[in-house]
């Protein structure tokens, strides 16, 4: 009798958290909100997402590799608190999504 065993290591591979950098609070803003965030290791591809307070999307952009996106104010009315979220992505799919964070646009 053959007995065969098999030893299977599994690594569990993770994206580090997002961490937002701006964004956030109050912003005065003319025609552009510059979204901006800490890179992710391992990440190719950044997407933002941008929402009413109720949760309705006003704006998407994505990003290959850069830590910032520009979103024009044309999407974005003044006074109202919108959140948004930064979502990194690595070559294999795997995701990290940041915590919403909240910011007013007062121009």
């Amino acid at each position: 009798m053959l007995l065969v065993a098999a030893i299977i290591i599994r690594r569990d591979f993770r994206l580090s958290t997002v961490t937002r950098i701006a964004p956030e609070g109050s912003v005065r803003a003319d025609t552009i909100v510059r979204f901006a965030w800490h890179s992710v290791r391992g990440a190719v591809r950044y997407t933002i997402e941008v929402a009413r307070p109720d949760g309705v999307p006003v704006a998407s952009a994505a990003t290959l590799g850069d830590t910032t996106i520009d979103v024009s104010t044309l999407a974005l009315a003044r006074g109202v608190n919108y959140r948004w979220t930064v979502t990194a992505t690595d070559a294999r799919g795997r995701v990290s999504r940041s915590p919403p964070v909240t910011f007013t646009v007062t121009r």
